[in-house]
């Protein structure tokens, strides 16, 4: 059974043991790695024990439930197969699929069913699937009036209809497709610079685009910016020297430059910010 178990925990703690050896790698510290890896061996491993130990007597008993759990799972694998295949699929075939599993979750968890629940936890699961049952109508309604967000479907009916001219738009971004035309924009502008290194397969960049370049306060902080985007999604040789330039691995990736066309240390953003934080960073540019 040991022998067995180690199949089935070895890949799982893979991950977790890459980024242990990680930390390990840049502390240094011998008596922490030790100490790491010593409580990443007993967290992976004491459950086990606990089971062997007890001689089977904290395990569940079979029963109609293990169904619910298969089922749940199922959909689990699916939900996950189809986050993976955002970076290639349209958002349109994107938004018909999530409310597809959505309304497939909801006919599972009960929400469609006309008995009255007996117990608390019954009624618990349907108000979930009648949660889920809503985001699929979300998504569709959002779908038919033009929205293209998966995690807000309605938020351009928020923030188009109503405000007029009140309403605050991103500034658009000027293309730069390789190193010489970057220093030809930081040559001839007289503006603080904001670069944005984006691609089509990067979800935290649609976030940043989608959620935080959108908000009223940092589309207002950006428009005293000239505001360049580095579209790598191609990966060509001009964008990998463009990242190389930076010592970037990839998107996102954001780096801003004074007027003079020297970039602002200490103020790169690597990874999703919210509004809140990215403001923050944005007002400190300013400042400096």
């Amino acid at each position: 059974m040991g022998m067995l178990s180690a199949l089935i925990v070895g890949p799982c703690v893979a991950a977790p043991l890459a980024g242990v050896l990680l930390f390990i790698s840049q502390t240094g510290d011998v008596w922490v790695g030790g100490s790491a890896l010593f409580a990443l061996a007993w967290g992976s491993g004491i459950l086990l024990l606990i089971v062997g130990a007890t001689s089977g007597a904290l395990m569940p008993k079979a029963g109609a439930w293990m169904n619910t759990v298969k089922q749940f799972f199922g959909l689990l694998l699916l939900a996950t197969a189809w986050w993976m295949l955002h970076s290639v699929l349209s958002s349109v075939i994107l938004m018909l699929g999530w409310a597809v599993l959505a309304l497939w979750a909801a006919f599972l968890l009960g929400a469609f069913t006309t008995s009255a629940p007996t117990r608390p936890l019954l009624l618990l699961i349907r108000a979930v699937g009648l949660l889920l049952a809503f985001w699929a109508f979300a998504l569709v309604l959002g779908l038919a009036s033009g929205g293209r967000s998966v995690l807000a479907p309605l938020n351009h009916l928020g923030s188009g209809y109503g405000q007029g001219a009140s309403a605050v738009v991103a500034p658009a971004f000027v293309p730069v497709d390789s190193v010489q035309a970057l220093d030809e924009l930081l040559a001839r502008t007289d503006k603080t610079v904001m670069l944005d290194f984006y691609a089509d397969w990067c979800v935290s960049c649609i976030e940043m685009e989608n959620f935080t370049f959108s908000d009223p306060t940092v589309a207002s902080q950006m428009s005293g910016m000239l505001l360049l985007q580095a579209d790598v999604t191609a990966n060509t040789p001009e964008h990998r020297e463009l990242l190389k330039r930076f010592r970037l691995f990839g998107p996102p990736g954001i780096i801003f430059f004074d007027s003079n066309g020297k970039e602002i240390t200490g103020q790169r953003v690597v990874g999703f910010q919210s509004a809140d934080r990215f403001s923050k960073v944005l007002k400190a540019v300013g400042a400096s």
